[in-house]
């Protein structure tokens, strides 16, 4: 599925007032795909440059079927993984800004019933959570589903999110740290 969005439809489309009011501003084509990317409920690889070395980087993400109630508002949720120094990092990136240094996740992954607890670090502006541990990426091999629960200390409930995540390997070789 592909979707063409004006700059000024998708800042809207977030609550956001587009620059130069009266003017439409399209997406350069590595924001549109970019964009698409953001939105897919299936593995999809954008490029993305890295802010340490301003070097441009590909990021594999996939979307969750159905966002994520943050304090009775919702929230689009993608699960991303890059290469930093030829290591794979998996982050949640999620649209609303999370006022927290952690956030705790359990998951289950289908068809092996393989489950998990990770625990992600605000890795910036309350928008990315880093999961230090590679058990992750290894269950998501092979996996068709993965049903994840988040947990916030702030909250008495629990957001459960469902990602397709059938193709996982495919995605990941495009990443330069996956062989």
């Amino acid at each position: 599925m592909q979707l063409k969005l004006s700059a000024a439809v998708l800042l809207a489309s977030l609550g956001w007032a587009a620059p130069g009011s009266g003017q439409v501003q399209r997406m350069t084509d590595e924001q549109q795909a970019w964009f698409n990317c953001v939105v897919s409920t299936e593995w999809c690889v954008a490029n993305s440059i890295e802010k340490a070395t301003q070097q441009k980087r590909a990021v594999a993400m996939v979307a969750a079927a159905k966002p994520l109630i943050i304090s009775g508002r919702a929230s689009r949720v993608t699960l991303q993984v890059a290469c930093s120094k030829d290591q794979p990092i998996t982050m949640l990136h999620t649209a609303r800004e999370i006022a927290q240094n952690e956030i705790s996740l359990h998951y289950r992954v289908e068809p092996s019933g393989r489950t998990g607890d990770l625990v992600g670090k605000n890795a910036s502006a309350g928008h990315f959570f880093e999961f230090a541990s590679q058990e992750f990426l290894k269950d998501l091999a092979g996996a068709e589903k993965a049903s994840v629960e988040a947990n916030f200390s702030s909250r008495k409930e629990a957001s459960v999110l469902e990602f397709n995540v059938s193709g996982t390997n495919t995605a990941l070789k495009r990443l330069k740290c996956f062989r």
